[in-house]
């Protein structure tokens, strides 16, 4: 017959300690989930900060942010004169924004004329820059006429703004 109390004695080494393998220690499992966090959290930031970066990297491109503003511009809310020229500053300077950090042209603090004499000498696409003449003139033209003609040039320059920013877009680079 077996001692009762012996089997439940655990089993003892040559020198009479107990050996538990390390993998079944209490410090072990503690010492393993924490550092299963801290790998999983750290994976988890550098995964977020790719993503971040990558969404950052994305609105810093010059046609993202020009089309954006581009958007933002409100034809409807022109009612007189003096919100029709408000709305070709915006659009104007949206251009101008646009056009320099795209071709990386010293354009913002240039006037209307100033810019279209940059760009003639730079040899910018003619009939881009014809289209950009036209704005900067009807800009020009907005304390002389009416608010009905101006509501609809506003619209088609708004169009040839989009058309401008669209086509100076990067073909590898587009909307990716």
């Amino acid at each position: 017959m077996m001692n009762t109390a012996a089997s439940q004695l655990p089993e003892l080494d040559i020198y009479e300690y107990v050996v538990i393998p390390y993998w079944q220690t209490t410090w072990f499992w503690v010492t393993a989930i924490i550092v299963s966090i801290l790998v999983i959290g750290v994976t988890a930031f550098l995964v977020f900060r790719y993503i971040q970066r990558r969404r950052e990297e994305y609105w810093r491109r010059p046609w993202v942010r020009a089309l954006r503003s581009l958007d933002q511009i409100d034809i409807s809310k022109c009612l007189m004169k003096d919100d029709f020229k408000k709305f070709y500053q915006d659009l104007t300077g949206v251009v101008k924004c646009y056009l320099s950090a795209r071709f990386a042209w010293k354009l913002i603090d240039k006037t209307d004329d100033e810019v279209v004499d940059i760009l003639e000498r730079v040899k910018f696409e003619p009939s881009l820059l014809s289209s950009f003449k036209t704005l900067c003139q009807a800009a020009r033209e907005v304390k002389f006429a009416s608010a009905q003609a101006l509501s609809s040039q506003a619209e088609a320059d708004l169009v040839t703004a989009y058309r401008i920013v669209n086509e100076t877009i990067p073909v590898d680079n587009s909307s990716r």
